[in-house]
């Protein structure tokens, strides 16, 4: 955690007067959430000589695996097709020395996202697709609903953190900070990655079992740059009782740069009895 404390005018970024001593603070907050949303990128690649053989064999293996969403009770609006395309497989040969390519048929692909709410089914959920035609899967994600209220939080964490150090250097150099910051930024706001569960390891756990998946814990985190003016500690600026005389107590008992209080109006000369 980075901590800067100037006393002189290397905070350009303060739009007040910048001969004012300030204290610039980092704070970070995090937060842990649980997931509760997953995502799955799957679907079907058909092959055949003829194109339109293809594409018939490509949509009847993807009735099947709506219809095996539909029975999850995964909705309409939870299934996004993400790629959908018919191409030519053509193959390498040489003959002689000269390297050729001829035609194989065709590839008809149509990939699909979808989002499970209900994190309990995700692994059955898995398996059945998979068992029921889908023939890649490009792995799994989890995500939360919450991240927005996971970052509020971690922002205010974060705020409270820089408080507290800005207090602390404050306190050991006998110096008050003014509860008004010149300026609070956001540094960076962090989202976790999505677990990414491997698609390889998915096909090969279907082919017994229901696919074990964990969405473990997420880790959301806010850091926040404040920067705050100092201000003299109360009774900071007092005479000392055993100070001989004079002024010069005032350059003692205050941090260099901090304005001083105005002098108090002499009362009078004491009147002799």
């Amino acid at each position: 955690m980075a901590l800067v404390v100037t006393l002189g005018l290397s905070v350009p970024a303060i739009a007040h007067d910048s001969t004012v001593p300030h204290l610039h603070v980092q704070g970070t907050g995090k937060v842990s959430v649980e997931p509760d949303v997953g995502y799955v990128s799957l679907g079907v690649v058909s092959r055949n000589k003829k194109s339109t053989e293809a594409l018939d064999a490509n949509s009847k293996a993807m009735e099947a695996l709506y219809a095996s969403l539909d029975k999850f009770g995964v909705k309409k609006k939870e299934i996004q097709t993400v790629d959908f395309s018919i191409s030519e497989e053509r193959e390498y040969y040489e003959e002689g020395k000269v390297q050729k390519t001829r035609f194989v048929g065709y590839i008809v692909s149509n990939q699909i996202r979808v989002t499970v709410c209900d994190l309990k089914q995700f692994g059955k959920v898995l398996d059945t697709l998979v068992k029921d035609g889908a023939n890649t899967v490009h792995g799994v994600q989890f995500g939360s609903t919450k991240s927005e209220d996971a970052l509020d939080k971690a922002r205010v964490f974060a705020v409270k953190d820089a408080m507290k150090r800005a207090k602390q250097i404050a306190e050991t150099l006998g110096v008050g900070v003014d509860p008004l910051p010149l300026e609070v930024k956001e540094v960076e706001a962090h989202r976790p990655r999505p677990l990414m569960y491997a698609a390889s390891t998915m096909r090969a756990e279907s082919a017994s079992r229901d696919v074990p998946v964990s969405g473990g814990s997420m880790e959301f985190s806010m850091s926040v740059s404040v920067t705050w003016k100092f201000v003299p500690k109360k009774g900071c600026c007092e005479k000392p009782k055993d100070w001989p005389g004079g002024e010069g107590w005032r350059k003692y008992t205050h941090p260099p740069g901090l304005k001083l209080p105005p002098k108090k109006a002499d009362s009078g000369a004491e009147k002799k009895d």
